[in-house]
């Protein structure tokens, strides 16, 4: 029997403390976590205590939401877990398991580094309780000050600069993850069924729906941890095809011949490198209409 321990927002959401032996796991769920960030979760708990409550079903006890959260308490040798009841069908339970796992933001890149540093300076020691992983922190951070001299011989002050990007190097650190753990295509997927759909209602045309296909590709989000490892498990032909597809990038300088970065005159200049302007400029010009 579950016993209500305190209401949140004004008696909207209600907090209950149940047994964990009570509460069964959704077979369907489709949402996995490596054993890495698994391991961050952990150690996340472990600093800050359990601070999100599980989301269970009320007509069947069924988890909706806190599969992973409540594995690792299990580990703990927790018996009783805080829990928020829903009160739906065995679809809408479906969808809000689904929702509550790919519903979420995006990061501002400029504010995580800023943030990131911040953590670094105060103790670089606690940066993996944040859940980022070496291989990510070490992209934001993968640029080296070099100093310039003066005429002298001495260090100009003035005149430090970034200059030396430091390309990741990519070794195996653990299993390989498998396709389905290299994107989330879930957007595509359903973006092209609905294209599929008005396509066969006779909405849109061939052409039409062959642009939007191709077009829901840009709503793929990589997880480039996970591609990172697994370009490390392959073989030299596999590895060349991720490095020209810029999932993997080891030649700064093709990378922006090839369009995949772009990088202001200022920082061109300091790396030796053409303007950028100079590669659009070539492209232009070779695809130029003669008219």
């Amino acid at each position: 029997m579950s016993k209500k321990i305190k209401d949140v927002n004004a008696g909207k959401m209600k907090l209950y403390t149940v047994k964990v032996e009570d509460l069964i796991d959704a077979d369907y769920n489709p949402n996995v976590m490596e054993e890495r960030d698994f391991k961050n979760l952990e150690n996340s708990i472990e600093r800050y205590g359990y601070i999100e409550p599980i989301i269970v079903n009320k007509r069947n006890n069924v988890i909706v939401g806190g599969h992973h959260r409540l594995r690792a308490l299990k580990k703990k040798g927790i018996k009783e877990v805080d829990v928020v009841y829903v009160d739906v069908d065995e679809n809408d339970e479906k969808r809000l398991n689904i929702a509550l796992n790919r519903i979420s933001g995006y990061w501002d890149i400029d504010k995580l580094e800023e943030v990131v540093n911040d953590l670094m300076t105060d103790d670089p020691s606690l940066i993996d309780f944040t859940g980022l992983s070496e291989f990510e922190i070490d992209s934001m951070f993968g640029v080296e000050e070099v100093d310039f001299l003066d005429k002298d011989g001495f260090i100009d002050d003035d005149e430090t600069y970034v200059k030396e990007i430091k390309t990741p190097i990519y070794e195996i650190t653990g299993k390989e993850p498998s396709i389905n753990e290299l994107c989330n295509h879930n957007k595509t997927d359903e973006l092209i069924s609905n294209i599929n759909v008005a396509f066969d209602k006779k909405l849109i045309t061939k052409e039409q729906k062959d642009f939007l296909i191709r077009a829901a590709q840009r709503h793929l989000v990589f997880n480039y941890a996970n591609i990172a490892e697994y370009y490390a498990h392959q073989e030299k032909d596999m590895q060349e095809l991720m490095e020209q597809s810029a999932l993997i990038i080891l030649d700064v300088n093709s990378a922006i011949k090839n369009g995949f970065i772009t990088l202001s005159e200022k920082m061109s200049s300091l790396l030796g490198l053409d303007e950028p302007e100079d590669f659009y400029s070539e492209e232009i010009d070779d695809n130029e209409n003669p008219e």
